[in-house]
């Protein structure tokens, strides 16, 4: 058998019923192994603790902590399964993730974004620079630890050691590990002296090595074993928002004692120094976490997980979206058309051809990240649109942008979302994931799952009832409840299907036969009726409850006048928006309220042009392209700019030429070269 650890626990051996599988890690906290509740038959953690955690009075304190730290059941916390001994050797034993730890992403941030590598020595611990992340990766982040110290205590426990390497970034999401050296205070409504902080140093819990990396994240209470309660951990979470915003962190020092110095007495630097993108909410909820005197914080993790949802839902973010960028009488400008730009229409559908044009509202709304337009859905009101997105971690999520914000927040516990549908309630969405049929209910965020062997996903309705159909396995027609269950075939036919909706009565339906007399066809909800309406050939079929039936075309979309008391089309089909560049027939959404959404012309040729600082249009540069980035030289003569020419699967970074209007290709690549940037020495660059 494989010799596993220094204290000889080997695999295939057993501590109680855990059947150990491998070791995981080891430092000053224990030794983590990889084991199998032989009893449950699933994959735990089991941590063994050092002498000085499974003795004497620790032991016992321990153990009353760990039973109430046990008790927490929230989504990103790690549980706690249970407490045990077995031979002398005593041990916990936690959910099992797989994943990164956060300060593992900051890392790779770094050598990703070619930050500074400094040496593993004890000083540059303290003074490396890591990669900074994106905004909205921060507030997904913060908000998650947030809202695991929020349920942490109001069970009266702090954790007290909270640090990048005690969050772990998994599929699930983001988990807070380690609650189990937490400190359970006596009231939680009521932060209590904390005199037992002075029962043992930190030094003896962790050891040498782990105290470099937690003296990082230290409240000054802490390491002046005064009063320790919740905003301790508030400050810890600053500690850790500001070096994900900035790359760096926000106390430095060459020793434990210059270090400690200088979180006792000295002020950070505001991340939106280091930082100019960074949004003003967020630099001043940061600060205020980072504040000296715990009165002068934020004083509960509920509030503060509030306002960094507020932040992300957009009402700061704006400022992500301006270059911070000095320029002399010019600036560049483009209209990029890219997968993620939509047109938003108020569109007066109550018209028939022959009639006057109604009175319609178009703007464009840009959606970051989203890289399929026809995964979206605009909600019943016409307030938000939830979409799917890929995130840094490379899994895709459903996103919920209002329409009066800047910003989308990522859904927690929606990884792997592959297609959604609004909830006739406007309350809930349905999505697609790991092939199973899901609904999460936005506000709260709780997921359930209503079918599994969901594939092949071809649209899904709801009504007032509860009732939803969805179209899977084959493109069959399923009904199912709101609370799940095992669907029921709609019809026993053969025929493929796709884009139900259910009409306002909430009995009737529509759908697209889309094999075998394809068309539009009416159905009623306990009964095999099929009419067909229309005979067409189509993917995406919408409704306005106005009284006109949408049909997705190669080219366009148009629409029927129908009769919702007799169930007849009206009209003949008018068109309602064209299609241009390479846009799909399937994107496109529409609302009960008459909003229309849709993506236009991702990959439309467009022209940059240039502007005075007024706004006055001067003149154009190079030719017209299929154009995704840029960036000025730093002598504003100049720009490179991605550009990809039709028929072509390279993409191209090519350089313009200002004064000479010659255009230059200086780079390709396969799809994803993009994002060039200039050097400041104005003759090199960089892209992606």
């Amino acid at each position: 058998m494989e010799l596993l650890s220094v204290m000889n626990i080997e695999a295939g051996s057993h501590l109680g019923h855990y059947e150990v599988q491998a070791e995981v890690g080891a430092g000053g906290m224990g030794q983590v192994f990889r084991a199998r509740d032989t009893r449950l038959d699933r994959i735990v953690a089991v941590k063994v603790l050092p002498p000085k955690l499974a003795s004497g009075e620790w032991k016992e304190r321990f153990t009353r902590e760990a039973r109430t730290v046990a008790a927490l059941n929230h989504p990103n916390i790690c549980a706690l399964y249970d407490v045990g001994e077995a031979d002398g050797v005593h041990f916990l034993v936690l959910e099992f993730l797989e994943g990164e730890t956060l300060s593992h992403r900051l890392k790779s941030q770094s050598s990703g974004s070619g930050a500074d590598q400094a040496p593993a020595s004890r000083s540059s611990i303290r003074t490396v620079s890591k990669g900074r992340m994106s905004v909205a990766r921060v507030l997904e982040i913060g908000i998650a630890i947030a809202a695991a110290l929020e349920s942490a205590h109001k069970h009266g426990i702090i954790h007290r050691d909270l640090k990048p390497g005690n969050v772990m970034l998994t599929k699930a999401g983001v988990k807070l590990l380690d609650f189990g050296l937490a400190k359970l205070l006596s009231d939680p409504q009521s932060p209590p002296s904390n005199k037992d902080n002075t029962e043992a140093p930190t030094a003896a819990l962790t050891g040498q090595a782990q105290m470099l990396g937690t003296l990082q994240y230290m409240s000054p209470e802490q390491l002046e074993r005064g009063e320790v309660d919740a905003r301790s951990d508030i400050f810890s979470l600053g500690s850790i928002l500001y070096e994900m915003c900035t790359g760096q962190r926000p106390f430095v020092g060459q020793s434990d004692a210059s270090l400690i110095a200088a979180i006792l007495q000295s002020e950070p630097d505001p991340p939106l120094r280091i930082h100019p993108n960074i949004p003003p909410a967020l630099d001043r909820l940061i600060m205020d976490c980072l504040a000296k005197d715990p009165q002068d914080r934020w004083h509960s993790a509920a509030d503060l997980k509030r306002e960094l949802s507020r932040i992300a839902s957009g009402a700061s973010v704006a400022a992500t979206t301006i270059k911070n960028k000095s320029r002399k009488w010019q600036v560049i400008a483009a209209v990029l058309a890219v997968s993620c730009v939509v047109m938003l229409a108020a569109l007066g559908l109550g018209r028939t051809p022959a009639s006057a044009p109604a009175q319609v509202l178009r703007l464009s709304i840009f959606v970051p990240r989203m890289d399929n337009a026809s995964l979206m859905a605009v909600s019943p009101d016409g307030r938000r649109l939830a979409y799917i997105a890929a995130v840094e971690d490379g899994y895709s999520r459903v996103f919920i942008r209002p329409m009066d914000a800047y910003a989308a927040t990522p859904l927690q516990d929606t990884q792997g979302a592959s297609n959604l549908a609004w909830l006739s309630d406007g309350k809930s969405v349905l999505f697609v994931s790991e092939g199973h049929l899901k609904l999460i209910e936005v506000e709260t965020g709780l997921v359930r799952t209503l079918s599994t062997n969901v594939q092949d996903f071809r649209g899904a309705t709801s009504n007032d009832n509860g009732d939803i159909l969805f179209v899977a396995r084959s493109a069959v027609l399923y009904q199912v409840g709101r609370q799940g269950g095992d669907p029921k075939r709609v019809y026993n036919d053969d025929k493929s299907r796709a884009s139900p909706v259910f009409l306002p009565d909430g009995r009737h339906f529509l759908v697209l036969r889309v094999g075998g007399d394809p068309g539009i066809y009416l159905g009623e909800l306990g009964t095999e009726q099929q009419q067909r309406l229309i005979e067409a050939k189509s993917n995406r079929l919408l409704f306005d409850p106005a009284g006109y039936i949408l049909l997705g075309m190669p080219s366009s979309a148009v629409a029927y006048k129908f009769d919702l008391r007799n169930h007849k089309v009206l009209s003949e089909p008018f068109t309602v928006f064209e299609l241009a560049g390479h846009s799909s027939s399937e994107a496109f959404s529409i609302s009960p309220s008459g909003l229309l959404i849709y993506a236009a012309g991702q990959k439309a040729p467009h022209q940059l042009t240039w502007f005075s600082r007024t706004g006055a249009r001067l003149n154009t540069l190079g030719e017209p392209g299929i154009y995704f980035s840029f960036d000025l030289s730093p002598d504003e003569r100049s720009v490179l700019v991605a550009r990809e020419n039709a028929g072509e699967q390279l993409r191209h970074i090519v350089h313009i030429d200002g004064n000479r209007d010659t255009t230059t290709v200086v780079a390709s690549g396969a799809g994803a070269t993009d994002d060039p940037v200039w050097l400041p020495d104005g003759q090199h660059f960089s892209y992606v």
